[in-house]
């Protein structure tokens, strides 16, 4: 009878063995095909990747400084084109601290260049709206343009007293060019520690 309990018992710590060796193998092989399909969120390596957070410094077109901090998640996307970027994002400056809800997508399968969406989740004159960026090892290299909803940038063509064609764009100042600016690897406590010290 002892035999016959010690059989089971056995049998028992065999099974449950056997299952987690089951599980732990359906995770590797999970985790393996995550990260060849999408080897910019995932690194078995421990390589770089997109994924994580980002801080650095962007300037203006009218000269202010903003600190920037962004983070990228891997969105699981469960539709056809849904994102496969979330994510969240903040700037300071010397005037206020804007909060952002962050999604978008990759433009190659290894994740180099990628566009970020963004939405306020508090309002602003002047906001982030898109950032098309490029991605490679510790650094993302990013371009943007701030949009002012209450005053829209407006663009037209007028003649100068020479009787020159000249471009004139109206608008808040800092929405009338482009911004380029580059962020590396920095937390949000990096970010919140440099906005208190005061950057702007």
């Amino acid at each position: 009878m002892f035999s016959r309990l010690g059989s089971m018992r056995l049998t028992g710590k065999v099974r449950l063995t056997i299952a987690v060796a089951v599980c732990a193998s359906a995770m590797i092989l999970i985790l393996s095909i995550d990260a060849a399909v999408y080897p910019w969120a995932h690194s078995l390596t421990r390589g770089a990747t997109l994924t994580g957070e980002w801080f650095g410094e962007m300037t203006t077109p009218t000269g202010a400084k903003h600190f920037v901090w962004i983070e990228i998640d891997h969105a699981i996307g469960t539709c056809y084109g849904c994102p496969s970027i979330e994510g969240r994002a903040a700037t300071c400056g010397a005037k206020e601290t804007q909060h952002y809800e962050v999604w978008g997508g990759v433009e190659d399968w290894r994740g180099t260049q990628f566009y970020l969406k963004m939405r306020e989740t508090e309002e602003s004159d002047v906001r982030l709206l898109y950032i098309a960026g490029k991605w490679s090892g510790d650094q993302v290299s990013l371009t943007t343009t701030l949009v002012a909803p209450g005053t829209p940038t407006t663009t037209r063509w007028e003649r100068n007293d020479a009787g020159e064609n000249t471009t004139v764009v109206e608008g808040h100042p800092d929405t009338r060019a482009p911004i380029m600016f580059s962020l590396g690897r920095g937390t949000l406590s990096d970010f919140e520690a440099r906005c208190k010290a005061g950057g702007s």
